[in-house]
């Protein structure tokens, strides 16, 4: 079944990209029309973005969007060290049996559903403190974001 679906998945991805979608083959301007200038190959004029202007977004968007970054930047991270930690803390409690182990087990104990929720559950926990540790601080000092 995951075979079928792999090769399902693959086939559209090389229909979607491999399509005619009735250019004639030349990117647009590597003929020497005007494709960049007139926005497209059909010729429709595309209204150019405006960038964003300085007082566009309120400060608190800027720090919330600030608190997001950090938050989902840091998870990974947490939950690395969130698993050695606890893998540790496990093997330590186990009175250091091989099988729990946290690095180079041949035949590690496996977490259990319980385990997984709690130690995920802490890193992003962990996450949300390094968010707000650095939303203080950026409070604190009054840097502008």
């Amino acid at each position: 079944m995951r075979r079928l679906v792999a090769v399902l998945l693959t086939a559209w991805l090389c229909a979607t990209l491999f399509a005619d979608n009735g250019s004639t083959g030349t990117p647009s301007g590597a003929d020497g029309s005007a494709g960049a200038e007139t926005g497209g190959e059909h010729g429709a004029q595309q209204p150019e973005p405006a960038p964003y202007e300085q007082d566009e977004f309120p400060p608190f968007l800027h720090a919330v969007r600030r608190f997001e970054i950090i938050t989902l930047g840091s998870f990974p991270v947490t939950a690395v060290f969130s698993y050695l930690v606890y893998g540790f803390v496990r093997y330590a409690a186990s009175d250091f049996e091989p099988d729990y182990s946290p690095i180079g087990s041949t035949n590690p104990v496996p977490y259990a559903q319980e385990e997984h929720i709690g130690v995920l559950a802490v890193a992003g926990s962990a996450a949300l403190l390094i968010a707000l540790v650095d939303f203080i601080i950026g409070e604190v000092r009054g840097e502008p974001e």
